[in-house]
């Protein structure tokens, strides 16, 4: 009688967040139609937006979170920030 070999698959890596924020960020900035500005917590920001932070560098704003805060990718991280104060 014959056997049947079990056969397995390989499971995909999954990639930490950081890996995940760098991916973001890399296709956000190849992607971006317009120059980066510096960030400040007055101005207002829009999905897309290259934008260059003191701290975190430079990133692009992935969500907004209401009208007073946005989710931005920066090369390893991702962080919310203040807006429109």
């Amino acid at each position: 009688m014959a056997t049947k070999k079990k056969t397995t698959k390989k499971r995909k890596k999954k990639k930490s967040s950081s890996e995940a924020a760098k991916d973001l960020w890399i296709k956000g900035i190849a992607n971006a139609e317009s120059e980066s500005r510096s960030y400040s917590i007055k101005n207002n920001y829009e999905v897309g937006e290259v934008i260059d932070h003191k701290l975190f560098g430079r990133g692009v704003v992935k969500t907004l979170v209401g009208n007073e805060k946005i989710e931005v990718v920066f090369e390893d991280q991702v962080k919310t920030l203040v807006q429109n104060k």
